[in-house]
């Protein structure tokens, strides 16, 4: 193996700087900010311990007034900020089921090009 690159990255600290919180800030609030115009920001999740950041809500909030295109996934458990965020008229609410979600893929699709995001051809 190669010393000098190494094609594995793990992160190891004390207690409370949990992987979760190192990956938040590395990767997940640079990629929010750094959404590109007319692209497509996938957010997985919105959830427990992504809503515990205040650094992420604001990320989101900001995200959410871009001129991008946002999937996300959203906890099912009413908490003030992803309940504020369902009832933005900018905000389109699907409902996943174990009976919706093989015809999710296609129903997203159709929703983003209904809003201008052209995808590559299959």
């Amino acid at each position: 193996m190669d010393q000098e690159r190494p094609r594995r990255l793990l992160l190891e600290g004390r207690p409370g700087i949990g992987k979760t919180t190192v990956a938040r800030r590395l990767v997940a609030l640079p990629a929010l900010a750094a959404a590109a115009p007319g692209g497509v920001v996938v957010v997985d999740e919105l959830g427990r311990m992504e809503l515990a950041s205040a650094a992420f809500r604001a990320a989101v909030l900001v995200l959410l007034d871009r001129e991008v295109a946002v999937v996300a996934t959203v906890q099912v458990h009413g908490h003030p900020f992803t309940d504020a965020l369902k009832q933005r008229p900018d905000v389109r609410v699907v409902q996943v089921t174990e009976q919706s979600r093989h015809a999710l893929p296609e129903r997203l699709a159709a929703q983003l090009h209904l809003v201008g995001v052209r995808g590559r051809a299959p």
